[in-house]
């Protein structure tokens, strides 16, 4: 993995080896896409040619907004995970909930059912 230290191209810290998930832990993960937002906006303003060979800096730039977007797939897969996780513990709850109800109606039944005697069966009449 490429990594470069100094200050990227808004002047905002470290470019490349900056962990950006670990800015402020209570604050929450830093929102990418207004950052690639400012910087796409900055270098509209720099009159960007695509034609020319980049410079290091720029392709030190382009690299951190890479590292920034994986980021910020693996942040979204792990939130998907967890709340993946949230959901099926939520549904086995539910469903664990609706098999105790069912056991404590199939017990009540059954008490009940004991209580009332059964009512007697005239069998020498045939069926037909």
């Amino acid at each position: 993995m490429l990594t470069c230290r100094g200050t990227d191209s808004l002047g905002q810290g470290s470019v490349g080896g900056a962990d950006e998930t670990q800015a402020d832990p209570e604050a929450g993960p830093v929102d990418i896409r207004a950052r690639a937002t400012d910087e796409q906006a900055h270098q509209q303003d720099a009159g960007d040619d695509w034609t020319t060979v980049p410079t290091p800096d720029q392709t030190a730039d382009a690299v951190a907004r890479a590292q920034r977007a994986l980021t910020e797939i693996r942040q979204r897969e792990h939130f998907d995970q967890q709340r993946a996780h949230e959901d099926a513990r939520d549904a086995e709850d539910a469903r664990d909930a609706e098999l105790a109800r069912w056991h404590v109606d199939d017990q009540a039944d059954v008490r009940a059912t004991a209580a009332t005697p059964a009512p007697d069966l005239d069998l020498s009449t045939p069926l037909d």
